[in-house]
């Protein structure tokens, strides 16, 4: 009956990892040296500064997590004319991603994704590129000039909403911590509560059996 015991609770603990293993890719940030402000300039697809209005976390269709960063342009240099910009970029760690905060207002250098990683014809960027705060990126604009306001006024939250079904009088801005506490109970207990159970179960067959 130990042995039988044993067993049932090996098997639980392999089964947990498996269940709760998370699919998602291992990856390495590596980044070379940043380029200069012009040379990052030419190799940028846009280049603007403005403020994180909203933060949303989505997958694509391969189990990746991203971030979707919307934000209230300001000033261009160049590649957008609109009034409102959608960033995709990493998590943080390994995918490079930048930890961009709302409310603050950044200068980004945006490149078209050439990966799977975001959706496609995506505006992306990481911490690989010049991209920053406002206030670290100084130097930057006084290179850059002052840049041009942008012409189209846009409210792409509204958009989102139409296509999500989401009437526009809630609030689409999402707790993004609250949002990853969640997983990360179950993820705990879990495994925890299969090996709770086995080891009842186990304890009232020996009891039986004695």
């Amino acid at each position: 009956m130990k042995k039988m015991s044993l067993f049932l609770l090996m098997f639980v603990l392999f089964s947990s990892l498996f269940i709760y293993g998370s699919p998602i890719p291992v990856q390495a940030c590596s980044c070379a040296k940043l380029p200069g402000v012009e040379e990052e300039l030419e190799q940028s697809k846009a280049v603007f500064s403005g403020e994180v209005i909203n933060i949303k976390e989505k997958v694509n269709t391969s189990g990746y997590r991203y971030k979707s960063v919307l934000l209230q342009v300001h000033h261009i240099w160049k590649g957008v004319k609109e009034s409102q910009v959608i960033i995709s970029t990493g998590l943080g760690g390994g995918d490079c991603g930048i930890d961009f905060a709302k409310g603050q207002e950044y200068l980004v250098y945006a490149f078209t994704s050439d990966t799977d990683m975001y959706d496609s014809d995506t505006l992306s960027t990481n911490i690989c590129n010049r991209t920053n705060t406002i206030h670290a990126g100084q130097k930057d604009l006084e290179i850059l000039g002052e840049g041009e306001n942008p012409t189209d006024k846009i409210s792409l939250i509204e958009k989102e909403n139409e296509r999500e079904g989401i009437p526009k009088d809630l609030d689409h801005t999402e707790d993004q911590k609250e949002g990853k506490s969640i997983p990360l109970i179950i993820w705990m207990l879990g495994p925890i509560g299969l090996l709770f159970l086995v080891a009842l179960i186990a304890f009232l067959f020996q009891k039986r059996e004695n």
